[in-house]
């Protein structure tokens, strides 16, 4: 299969998508975007042995983690996915054998948001590499950044934290059972309602996605608002299959938490008086202070220490 096969044989599996003014398979995708709205674009890369491992991830967990790592970027600015592109660095037996696979994962998910595949590019290369661009609109005044965020400010997380990093550590040892944990590091749910909900709110002055730690992520927030912050740790909202999995391993759940990453849950932070969270699930773990208040961390004992970043550093 030559790459101009290649691409004939994805425009079969990846459906028509009327909107586009140019359709899938010509020099680039053409498309419109109402007149109030903004354009959002974000782009990620997965590469092989460094962001996944074909040994424990399947190629159609690979397909939907890799929409929904982009997907998730989308949510953290609270706006509403519309289209994506992606671009694949094949070797021939992936390219030949189980490439389908790969576009079905990344398809049912993309579904799962209305979200259309538009195109992209396919080259060769030793290892697999996964580069999607994801292009989603939202009304200006909606538009959710990190460095909004004001002392009196709840800082609130949506769903549980630590779950995906637990995961990865069940997979890379090879242990049966643990499904949920799993699950949750290979197959995410980007919060797009719950980001939509909160970019509809006046209230809420930034938001991120959780993807390198809480520990990590809290502190891009507060570097980029100016601020300090404090949390509480037993606020924290956990899993019982993460409290399970850490009471048989006699370790501390909060340490994932805090600096496992690739949860793809919301950190945001809002004003008490004007924050909804109907039909929402998340929690409030602390509260913004002035900046030369530091970041802290208060203990399940009650001690006060510095919440360091240690989540996931690329070139650390």
């Amino acid at each position: 299969m030559d790459e101009f096969s290649l691409i004939h044989q994805i425009r079969h599996w990846v459906k028509r998508t009327p909107p586009l003014t140019v359709e899938l398979g010509d020099d680039a995708a053409v498309f419109s975007v109402a007149s109030e709205h903004q354009v959002v674009c974000s782009t990620d890369m997965l590469i092989e042995q460094i962001h996944f491992d074909l040994h424990y991830t399947s190629l159609y967990d690979l397909g939907w983690k890799a929409a929904a790592v982009n997907l998730s970027d989308l949510a953290a600015m609270g706006a509403s996915p519309r289209y994506l592109l992606i671009a694949l660095g094949l070797s021939r037996p992936q390219q030949n054998l189980r490439i389908k696979k790969l576009y079905t994962g990344l398809q049912h998910l993309c579904n799962r948001y209305q979200t259309k595949i538009i195109g992209g590019d396919t080259v060769a290369s030793k290892k697999l590499i996964i580069n999607i661009t994801i292009l989603g609109e939202i009304k200006k005044k909606e538009i959710k950044k990190r460095s909004g965020a004001k002392p009196g400010d709840w800082i609130v997380v949506t769903g549980t934290l630590g779950d995906s990093g637990a995961g990865l550590e069940i997979l890379q040892q090879g242990e049966m059972g643990h499904d949920y944990l799993k699950q949750r590091h290979l197959r995410p749910l980007p919060r797009i309602i719950e980001g939509r909900h909160f970019a509809c709110q006046p209230g809420v002055h930034a938001m991120m996605d959780i993807s390198d730690g809480l520990s990590s992520d809290l502190n891009h927030i507060c570097q980029e608002s100016g601020v300090g912050a404090m949390i509480n740790l037993p606020d924290i909202p956990l899993s019982s299959p993460l409290l399970n999995y850490c009471h048989h391993k006699k370790r501390v759940p909060f340490q994932f938490a805090l600096n496992s990453g690739e949860d793809y849950e919301l950190l945001l932070t809002c004003a008490p008086s004007q924050f909804s969270k109907k039909n929402v699930r998340c929690k409030i773990i602390g509260k913004i202070l002035p900046k030369k208040a530091g970041i802290w961390q208060i203990q399940p004992n009650g001690k006060k220490v510095p919440l360091l970043p240690k989540g996931y550093q690329h070139f650390h």
